[in-house]
C-alpha cells in the first residue's frame, strides 16, 4: 500500500539484509518434460472453482468446443440478475460536465497507433497488492484470488504484501492444488510485513519447468518462465518500500548493484509489481512529480534491462490509476503505482493491457494485467460457432428458437434439404444473438459504470474536469464498480456452492468433472513444412491447418501407387476377394432394409445419440433437437402446436435416401480434430484424426445402424466379435489364454499371430465397400443411402482455431459415425472367410466343429497357426486382400506368440519356424520371447511374466485418481462412493480378462482403507469398521466396494458362460474343458486323459489301491 511519508516513523535505509540470490526450482512431474502449456485465455471447463468447487462455466454449461484446437468459445451466462445495482445512464455527478451514455472516449491527438496484431496463444500475466494474507481470517481473500485466476484466465499472478509464513504457504498449496505458489517473506517479520509471491496456474503454464530466485527477501522475486519453442521469460516481481523516498531509491540502487555484480542473473524481459512511486506526474491525481532521486534510480535500473512502461506505450496521453486512498472525510488521491514494464521488442506480442478492480473487498489496489505471446507461440484462429448450451435452459430464449422453427415447418415440407440447412443456420445465428443480448443485460450496469469511468478519465487527461470533481467522480465510480464486482463474485460463489450441495458426492457427471485429471488445452505449436531439407517449420496456424488438410487429403490416394490403371484388373481383384462371400440378405430381411425410414425410427435414434458431445460444423448440439421434440410431444397431448422436428427430419432423411444429399447443404460435412499420439509433435502424421459430425447426420446413420444391427449377426461369422449384438470380447481373450495353456500342456507347437492394420478405418476403398454390400445381397435403396452419405462427405481440419479448406472423403469409413463399425465388419468379413477357406489349417482340438483359425474384434485380427502352417501363405493371402480392398497390414508391428513347450518355443525363437520345410518368419516380424508380455484386446499374454506386473499401472492409476478426489475434502459417504466407482471401474475389465492375484487384492484393500479414512499412510484405527461401510444403505452402510465379493461375482459370470447351451457355447469352453477336468482329478495319476470330459458331469471315487487300478 501507499502511505504519506510524514505519517510513518523514520526507517533505516535498506531494512532488508543483502544476500546471495537463492534458487527455488519448480517441481518437475513425470509427465511434464517440455510439454507446452500456454493456451489462449483460460480453460472455460476448469473443474476447480472457488474453494475447490467447479467453475461457473461448468455450472452454466460452458463447453470446450474443439478444446484441443482452439475452438471458439461461445457466450455463456453467469447466472446473475440484471438488477445488481441500478445506475443512471452515465449521468454525471452534480456539478460535473455532461457525459452522455453514447459518448465514446475521444482519441488523444498524440495517441500512438499500433499496427493490428495477430492473435496468438498467450499467457496472461497480472499483478496485485493483496494487503496481507497470513492469518486464517484472510481465507476468503485467498478463495477469491483463486477465483480471480480462473475467471480472468491468469497464468502468472504476482502478489505483493502477502505476509506469508512458509507454513501458511504450504497450507495454501494443499488447499489449491491447481496453483503453484512460490513466496519470499520478510526475513525478520514474515507474518506482518512485506512478502512477495508468484502464483503459476498449473493448467495454463509450464510451471514444472519454470524456476524462481529470491533476489531480496520479501521484496523481489525472479521468475524464469518456461515458454513454448523459445527461451525462458525472465520476470521480476517487486514490492518497493513505501513511505520513504530514501528507502525506495535505495531499493532500486540495490537491485541495480546486484545485477551489476552477479553476471549470472539474466536480463529481464518484464518488471512488475507495486512500485510505490511513479515516474510521471500524470500518473498521480492530483498531479505532482515524485522525488527525482527515486525516479532516476528506477530509470537507471530500467535502462540496464531496456524496459518500457507497456501500458503507457499502448495508451499515450491517457490517464488511469491503480491505487486510491480510502479517506472518508477528505479528498482522496489516486496514483498508478502498480505497473508492468517490458522489453520494447515484446510490445508487438502483447495485448489487452488492463487495469481492473479485483472484486476482493477492502483492497485499495487494482489488478494490472497483460497478455503476452512469447516468441515461438503459434497464431490462433477463431474456430467455429456453436450454440451456447445455457440458451437451451433459458425459457425465453428457447421459446424464440422454437417459434422460429415452427414458422419454418411448411417451408421444410416443400424445400426439404435446402430449407432444413437454412433453418439450422438461422437457429445458430438467433441463439448466439440471444446469448449476446442476455450477456449484455446481465452486465449492463457494470458496463455503464466502466464506460463512465473511461469518459471521466478522458476528461481528466484533457484537463476539462477540475481536480476536486475528478477525484470525487472517480471515488464514486470506483466504489460502484467494486460493489458490483463483489456482488458478482458472491453470487457466483453461492451458485457454485448450491450446485455442489445438490450434485456433489452423488456419483454424477458433476463429480467426475470436478475430480478428473485436468490437462491444459493442447495447442499445436509448430508443424514441419513437408518436403523441406533441412526441415523448416511454421508457427502460423492457418498454414498448419493447410498442412494437415493436404496430409489427410493425400491419404485418400495413399496406397493407390500400385493400383493398376486397367479397370478390368481392378474389378477382377475385387471379384476374387469377394468370391468367398455368399448372398445372405434375402426375403423379409431385404424388404425391411428397403423400407423408408419411419418417424419412430428417427425418434428412437434421436434418443440414442448421447448428450454433451461436441457438435459438428453446423454448431448445433443434439440437445436442441431433443428439447424441440419434447416440446412437440407435450403440445400434442394438449392439442397445441409446436415444431415437429422428428417429422421434418424424417422427410429430409428419406429425401436423401431417394435423391442423395443436395450439394451445398453440408449435411454430411464434419470437422477433424488432430489428437497427439506419440513421437515428434511437429509431424502431422503423429496425430490421430478424430472427426466430429453433425447431430442430424448422426441421427440418420444411427437409424440405419439400428436396422443393420438386426441383420448383421446373420451376415458376419461368429469369429467377429466387435460391435456385434450378443457377442463378447471376453470370448476372444479367454480363447487366447486357454489355447496358450493347452498347447503348453500338450506340447503342441503353433503360433498366435497378432496382426496390426494401418489406419484400418481410413483405408477401405469405397468401391470395395459398395461391391461388398452388393455381394451380400443388400437392396439398392440401402446401398444408395450409405453411398450418398459419402459422395457429399467433406471434412475440414480445425487446428488452433483455424479452419482448413474442405477435402472430400473418397475412402474409408468415418470414425465418429455410428454406422462405421458395422460397415467395417462387413468389409473385413471377406478376409476372415478367405482365411477360413485357405489351406491354413490353424489349431484343431477334439470336440470342435472347425479348427481355431481367425478371430477378429473389429480391425484387431488374430490368426492361430498350427505347426505345419506356413507364414508366407498367410501373408500372401493378406496381400491379395489388401490389393483389392485398399487396406494395409503393418508387418513391422505384427507380433507372434509362440505356442508349445518351453523347448519348442525356444526353438521357434531361434530358428523362426517350427517345421523344417516351411519358410521362416520374416525378419521384420517380432517374435515374443520368454518373460515378455504381449497386449491383445486389453489382456496380456505370454510365458514367464508375473501377473503382478500387469497390475502395477492400474494400481498407480487408482492411487493418483483417489488422490485427486481426496483433495476436495469429501465426506465419509463421498469417499465410499468415490472408492467404489474408481476402484470398481478401473479394475473390472482387467479382473475379467486377466484375474486378480491375492497380493493385488490386498494392495487395493489397503488403498481403499487409506482413502476412505483419510489416513495418508498412517497406522491408525478406523472410526467405523470397514465391514459396516460395505453393508447396504438400509443396514447402515455406504455400499463400499467389496473386492472379494465382486471378484467372486466375476468368476460366477465366467462359470455361467461356461454352462451356456450348446448352440451358444463359446469355443474357449471346448478348448479349456480337458484342462479343467485334468485339474479336477490331478491327484488321480492313473486316470487316462481320454476319459476326462467335464468335471461338472463326472465324479471320480477311487476306493481301490492305485496299483490295483493300474493292473485292471
Amino acid at each position: 500500500m501507499q502511505a504519506q511519508q510524514e505519517d510513518l516513523p523514520e526507517q533505516r535505509l535498506h531494512d532488508y539484509p543483502p544476500q546471495r540470490a537463492t534458487q527455488h526450482n519448480g517441481t518437475r512431474n513425470s509427465g511434464g518434460g517440455g510439454r507446452p502449456r500456454f493456451v489462449q485465455d483460460a480453460p472455460d471447463d476448469d473443474p476447480r472453482g472457488v474453494d475447490g468447487h467447479p467453475p461457473t462455466s461448468a455450472e452454466v454449461g460452458g463447453s470446450r468446443n474443439a478444446a484441443s484446437n482452439g475452438g471458439r468459445r461461445t457466450p455463456r451466462a453467469d447466472g446473475e440478475s440484471a438488477d445488481i445495482e441500478q445506475v443512471p445512464a452515465v449521468a454525471p455527478i452534480a456539478g460535473g460536465p455532461h457525459l452522455p451514455e453514447a459518448e465514446t472516449l475521444p482519441p488523444h491527438p498524440t495517441r500512438r497507433r499500433r499496427p493490428k496484431k495477430n492473435s496468438r496463444a498467450a499467457v496472461r500475466i497480472a499483478s496485485l497488492n493483496m494487503n496481507g494474507g497470513a492469518s486464517h481470517k484472510t481465507d476468503v481473500k485467498w478463495e477469491k484470488i483463486n477465483q480471480l485466476i480462473r475467471d480472468r484466465g491468469i497464468g502468472v499472478l504476482a502478489l505483493q504484501e502477502t505476509h506469508l509464513t512458509e507454513a501458511r504457504a504450504d497450507d495454501l498449496r494443499a488447499r489449491y492444488p491447481r496453483l503453484h505458489i512460490v513466496n519470499t517473506a520478510h526475513p525478520m517479520n514474515d507474518s506482518s510485513r512485506d512478502g512477495v509471491a508468484i502464483i503459476l496456474n498449473k493448467y495454463t503454464t509450464n510451471w514444472d519447468d519454470s524456476e524462481t530466485q529470491t533476489i531480496i527477501e520479501g521484496k523481489a522475486l525472479l521468475l524464469s518462465l518456461a515458454c513454448k519453442n523459445s527461451r525462458k521469460l525472465h520476470i521480476l516481481c517487486v514490492y518497493a518500500p513505501s513511505g520513504s523516498d530514501a528507502l525506495n531509491m535505495g531499493f532500486w540502487e540495490d537491485l541495480d548493484k546486484r545485477w551489476h555484480d552477479d553476471r549470472d542473473l539474466p536480463k529481464l524481459d518484464m518488471l512488475l509489481g507495486d512500485f510505490n512511486m511513479v515516474d510521471s506526474r500524470e500518473d498521480r491525481l492530483p498531479s505532482h512529480a515524485d522525488a527525482a532521486g527515486v525516479v532516476n534510480a528506477l530509470t537507471k535500473f530500467r535502462e540496464r534491462h531496456a524496459l518500457v512502461d507497456g501500458w503507457r506505450q499502448e495508451n499515450m496521453g491517457a490517464r488511469d490509476f491503480t491505487y486510491a486512498t480510502q479517506h472518508m472525510l477528505q479528498q482522496n488521491s489516486h496514483s498508478r503505482i502498480d505497473r508492468i514494464y517490458v522489453r520494447p521488442a515484446m510490445l508487438d506480442s502483447t495485448r489487452e493491457w488492463t487495469i481492473r478492480t479485483s472484486g476482493i473487498p477492502k483492497l485499495d489496489h487494482y489488478v494490472v494485467s497483460v497478455q503476452v505471446a512469447p516468441e515461438g507461440t503459434p497464431t490462433m484462429g477463431n474456430g467455429r460457432q456453436t450454440l451456447p448450451q445455457f440458451i437451451l435452459d433459458d425459457k425465453e430464449a428457447f421459446a424464440k428458437i422454437a417459434e422460429l422453427a415452427k414458422s419454418r415447418q411448411a417451408r421444410i415440407a416443400t424445400g426439404l434439404q435446402k430449407e432444413w440447412a437454412l433453418l439450422k443456420g438461422d437457429i445458430l445465428t438467433l441463439g448466439n444473438t440471444l446469448a449476446r443480448t442476455k450477456m449484455a443485460n446481465l452486465n449492463k450496469n457494470l458496463n455503464r459504470w466502466r464506460k463512465r469511468r473511461k469518459t471521466t478519465l478522458a476528461a481528466i487527461a484533457q484537463g476539462t474536469l477540475p481536480v476536486a470533481e475528478s477525484t470525487r467522480q472517480l471515488d464514486e465510480i470506483n466504489a460502484a464498480i467494486q460493489r458490483i464486482e463483489e456482488t458478482k463474485t458472491l453470487r457466483m460463489r453461492e451458485k457454485v456452492a448450491a450446485r455442489h450441495h445438490l450434485e456433489g458426492e452423488t456419483n454424477s457427471q458433476y463429480d467426475y468433472q470436478l475430480n478428473r485429471l485436468q490437462r491444459p488445452r493442447d495447442t499445436i505449436d509448430s508443424l514441419q513444412i513437408p518436403h523441406t531439407e533441412p526441415p523448416q517449420y511454421t508457427l502460423n496456424s492457418k498454414e498448419m491447418a493447410g498442412i494437415a488438410t493436404r496430409h489427410h487429403d493425400s491419404l485418400q490416394q495413399s496406397g493407390d501407387e500400385d493400383r493398376p490403371e486397367d479397370d478390368g484388373l481392378i474389378e477382377a481383384r475385387i471379384d476374387g476377394a469377394l468370391s468367398v462371400l455368399k448372398p445372405r440378405v434375402v426375403g423379409n430381411m431385404a424388404n425391411k432394409l428397403s423400407e423408408p425410414i419411419s418417424k419412430d425410427e428417427i425418434r428412437n435414434a434421436l434418443k440414442q445419440v448421447p448428450n454433451r458431445k461436441a457438435p459438428g460444423l453446423d454448431g448445433l448440439p443434439v440437445e436442441i433437437w431433443k428439447k424441440l421434440d419434447l416440446e412437440f410431444c407435450e403440445a400434442s397431448k394438449t392439442g397445441g402446436e409446436a415444431f415437429n422436428v422428428v417429422g421434418a427430419l424424417t422427410a429430409v432423411v428419406n429425401d436423401i435416401e431417394v435423391n442423395g444429399i443436395e450439394p451445398g447443404t453440408g449435411f454430411a460435412d464434419g470437422w477433424m480434430c488432430p489428437i497427439y499420439k506419440k513421437k515428434a509433435r511437429t509431424d502431422i502424421s503423429n496425430y490421430r484424426p478424430i472427426t466430429v459430425l453433425n447431430t442430424d447426420y448422426k441421427i440418420m446413420t444411427k437409424s440405419l445402424t439400428n436396422r443393420l444391427s438386426d441383420v448383421a449377426p446373420d451376415l458376419v461369422d461368429d469369429d467377429q466379435a466387435g460391435f456385434m449384438r450378443g457377442r463378447s470380447i471376453h470370448d476372444q481373450t479367454d480363447l487366447a489364454h486357454v489355447v496358450i495353456h493347452r498347447c503348453e500342456a500338450e506340447k503342441r507347437a503353433g503360433a498366435i499371430v497378432c496382426l496390426d492394420q494401418e489406419k484400418a478405418y481410413d483405408r477401405i476403398r469405397h468401391d470395395f465397400l459398395w461391391r461388398t454390400l452388393k455381394r451380400l445381397g443388400f437392396p439398392d435403396r440401402f446401398i444408395n443411402s450409405i453411398r450418398s452419405l459419402y459422395t457429399e462427405a467433406h471434412t475440414r481440419v480445425i487446428l488452433n482455431g483455424e479452419i482448413g479448406d474442405p477435402f472430400r472423403i473418397t475412402r474409408g469409413v468415418r470414425q465418429g459415425d455410428p454406422l462405421s463399425c458395422l460397415l467395417f465388419n462387413l468389409a473385413i468379413e471377406s478376409l476372415a472367410e478367405a482365411i477360413r477357406q485357405s489351406p491354413v489349417k490353424g489349431l484343431d482340438f477334439p470336440g470342435l466343429e472347425r479348427p481355431v483359425l481367425a478371430k477378429l474384434f473389429a480391425d484387431d485380427t488374430t490368426v492361430y497357426l498350427g505347426e505345419t502352417d506356413d507364414f508366407t501363405l498367410l501373408f500372401a493371402l493378406l496381400e491379395r486382400w489388401c490389393a483389392a480392398s485398399g487396406a494395409r497390414f503393418n508387418i513391422e508391428k505384427t507380433v507372434v506368440i509362440p505356442l508349445g513347450s518351453k523347448r519348442q518355443r525356444t526353438e521357434m525363437h531361434r530358428m523362426r519356424r517350427y517345421h523344417p520345410d516351411s519358410e521362416p518368419v520374416p525378419p521384420e516380424i517380432h517374435i515374443a520371447g520368454e518373460g515378455e508380455m504381449v497386449r491383445l484386446l486389453g489382456s496380456y499374454y505370454g510365458y514367464g511374466f508375473k501377473q503382478v506386473e500387469v497390475w502395477q499401472p492400474t494400481l498407480e492409476k487408482v492411487k493418483a485418481t483417489l488422490g485427486r478426489w481426496g483433495r476436495h475434502r469429501p465426506t465419509l459417504a463421498g469417499r465410499c462412493r468415490a472408492a467404489t466407482a474408481i476402484v470398481g471401474s478401473f479394475t473390472q475389465y482387467l479382473t475379467r480378462v486377466q484375474g486378480m492375484p491375492e497380493e493385488i487384492v490386498l494392495a487395493l484393500e489397503k488403498i481403499i482403507d487409506d482413502f476412505v479414512f483419510d489416513k495418508n499412510g498412517a497406522r491408525v484405527n478406523n472410526a467405523v469398521a470397514i465391514a459396516t461401510l460395505k453393508a447396504p444403505l438400509n443396514e447402515g452402510g455406504f455400499k463400499l466396494i467389496d473386492l472379494r465379493s465382486r471378484n467372486e461375482a466375476i468368476a460366477l459370470m465366467i462359470l455361467q458362460r461356461y454352462h451356456a447351451p450348446a448352440d451358444r457355447r463359446p469355443v474357449w469352453v471346448s478348448v479349456a474343458e480337458p484342462l479343467v477336468a485334468a485339474a479336477a482329478v490331478s491327484r488321480f495319476q492313473n486316470v487316462a486323459l481320454s476319459l476326462l470330459k467335464s468335471p461338472l458331469t463326472q465324479q471320480w471315487r477311487v476306493f481301490l489301491h492305485s496299483d490295483v487300478m493300474a493292473s485292471a
